[in-house]
């Protein structure tokens, strides 16, 4: 696995902007973001910018549908151990939800925005999709 500095120094404009974000996010919420990091870059290793236009943005679903019902299951994401906040970003989930995956009494308006920054910086971009995706969808 690659260092935290060795990340920062890879070229992928998208990889820079989610890092940066995370960052900035996590100074915003007191939340150490290292691990984030390493988890979007060995995602995005693995999935490609699938990962970033498709994938990532579940959590913010998942954020959404807690918000509206209370608890919900999460797909796509592992979740800590005997818990239902994921481990991806779940620094920020924890300021949200408690690990039963029902609403803390007072979420942190920070950490849901942060959330919903971080999971849906890529959803809107339109990018072609891959002959493998376009069957897929058929």
């Amino acid at each position: 696995m690659k260092s935290l500095e060795q990340i920062l120094k890879v070229e992928e404009p998208e990889l820079l902007i989610l890092t940066s974000l995370l960052v900035d996010c996590g100074v915003r919420c007191a939340v150490d973001v290292e691990r984030d990091i390493q988890r979007v870059y060995r995602r995005y290793v693995s999935e490609g910018k699938t990962f970033l236009y498709a994938t990532l943005p579940v959590l913010s679903s998942y954020l959404e549908n807690i918000l509206e019902h209370r608890t919900v299951e999460l797909v796509g994401f592992r979740t800590r151990r005997d818990s239902h906040i994921p481990v991806m970003l779940g620094g920020f989930f924890e300021q949200v939800m408690h690990s039963d995956g029902g609403l803390l009494q007072d979420p942190s308006v920070d950490a849901i925005y942060s959330i919903r920054q971080i999971a849906r910086c890529f959803k809107k971009i339109e990018v072609p999709c891959t002959p493998e995706v376009v069957q897929e969808k058929n």
